[in-house]
């Protein structure tokens, strides 16, 4: 139902309490929650820094393997 819908009892009550001076809580956006790698990302983060041991490289920070996905290497 949509919020200006006369039939909605509640917004009308809402804006009954606005006009009787009632002052809304201003909007706060939700925190960002961090995403968490899916299995197969966990599993080729592992795998390229296995590979990346074999050859005698420092290993990727988890943050480092994403921006490399999203830059296609």
């Amino acid at each position: 139902m949509h919020p200006a819908d006369p039939a909605n009892r509640d917004y009308a009550e809402y804006l009954q309490w606005v006009e009787d001076g009632g002052v809304p809580d201003p909007y706060v956006p939700p925190e960002e929650v961090p995403q968490q790698p899916t299995q197969e990302q966990e599993l080729l983060f592992e795998h390229e820094n296995r590979i990346l041991a074999l050859e005698g490289q420092p290993p990727l920070s988890q943050e480092d393997f994403i921006t490399s996905l999203t830059k296609g290497r």
